[in-house]
């Protein structure tokens, strides 16, 4: 027999149009029921109870190789509902349960994909807004610099510079650590709105299994930590698209991550920092002046050179970005900003009228079709309307 499952639903929840958390069920008869209706009544089932892949070091950022040839990655105006459904159907994850659209839900969604992919640009604004209580004041240190040559993900000599305030600065507040105080496993940052950031689907993700969830410590830096702390890995529930659950395609390489997971688990003020706008970019751009930071991996080979302790923010601002065309990965951004493993997930944003907004989700190197690049999931409508439809509220 199954059992009905209902959410309150108030207006205030209703006008957010976002991912109801699965705490906030309200369950009549078994507590093991499983599906539930979200706000936006679509309605999730229950796929499995999880058990998370081994992940002892961060995401390796060489990932080129798994990208496939031009043809693979159609255009999202070209696709049909059906191929939309198959390839966009949202995994969530969330407490050690892996749910999924039931299938009117799951049509009703991809529908909505297939509408947006006529609107041309899609733009949303950044916000500082910060509860009036968490108003913090400091100086920020001057930038420091240093020019040692490393290998994969670095173009020419070393040229990112270290942000040792974060938390200080907008937008460098709005990216997190996705790790601990002293290990970067990956980078978030926070998009949309107050609850919800955004990253790479293969930090969550290693297209088989769900990697553990970890702590997000926004604006954080080693020596000069966040006054905001950490949200707890129980805070957020994460969700990626089929496409890259499925094949690893570097065209569903993004992930959305609720920063409400219930009560306890998630103190607000632990992410109250204010959020990145984004902006939809097309096809053929060239010479885009772009920023990417986030949290490298401390490690020899990889990391920027000299005596630093985990976790750091690094920043590198150049004009290399551009976008290819159809068929050339029309999802794709690439840039020569360096990077390297533990920056998976970060933004890439350019700035206009002193705003800033994301451009990308960036992945890693590519030494494959674009040689000697990084790359980046770059922001197009299905982007947006998977995160306004699976975002945190």
């Amino acid at each position: 027999m199954k059992h009905r499952i209902a959410i309150m639903l108030t207006a205030a929840t209703l006008a957010t149009g976002c991912l109801a958390d699965p705490d906030s069920v309200v369950v009549d008869g078994d507590e093991d029921s499983s599906s539930f209706t979200d706000p936006q009544g679509m309605r999730w089932v229950k796929v499995r109870d999880v058990t998370y892949a081994e992940d002892g070091e961060a995401p390796a950022a060489v990932l080129g190789p798994e990208i496939g040839p031009p043809e693979d990655e159609p255009n999202i105006a070209d696709m049909s509902v059906r191929e939309i459904a198959e390839k966009m159907r949202p995994l969530m994850e969330f407490q050690g349960v892996e749910y999924t659209l039931d299938e009117a839900s799951l049509w009703r969604f991809a529908e909505k994909v297939k509408r947006d992919a006529a609107q041309a640009f899609h733009e949303s604004s950044p916000s500082e807004r910060v509860d009036p209580e968490q108003v913090y004041t400091d100086v920020p240190e001057p930038l420091a610099t240093n020019g040692v040559r490393v290998p994969r993900g670095v173009f020419g000599f070393e040229e990112r510079v270290l942000v040792p305030s974060p938390w200080f600065l907008p937008p460098m507040k709005w990216i997190g650590v996705y790790g601990s105080a002293t290990a970067a496993f990956a980078t978030v940052f926070k998009v949309h709105n107050h609850y919800t950031a955004m990253g790479a689907a293969h930090s969550q993700h290693d297209g088989t299994s769900w990697l553990a969830p970890r702590a997000i410590g926004f604006g954080h830096s080693a020596t000069s930590p966040s006054p905001t702390g950490f949200a707890t890995a129980a805070c957020n529930f994460r969700t990626v698209p089929a496409g890259w659950n499925a094949s690893n395609d570097k065209a569903y390489d993004y992930a959305v991550l609720g920063l409400r997971g219930g009560g306890a688990n998630c103190v607000s003020s632990t992410y109250n920092v204010g959020y990145f706008g984004y902006q939809t970019i097309g096809s053929g751009v060239t010479g885009l002046s772009g920023t990417v930071a986030g949290y490298p991996d401390k490690e020899a080979s990889f990391a920027p050179g000299g005596l630093w302790l985990e976790a750091e923010m690094f920043t590198h601002t150049n004009n290399s970005g551009y976008t290819s065309s159809a068929p050339l990965y029309p999802t794709q951004l690439w840039h020569q900003n360096d990077s390297n493993r533990g920056q998976s997930g970060a933004p890439y944003w350019t700035e206009s009228g002193g705003l800033q907004y994301v451009r990308a989700v960036h992945w890693g190197y590519d030494p494959g079709y674009f040689t000697q690049s990084n790359g980046g999931r770059r922001f197009t409508s299905e982007v947006v309307t998977f995160l306004q439809q699976f975002a945190g509220y």
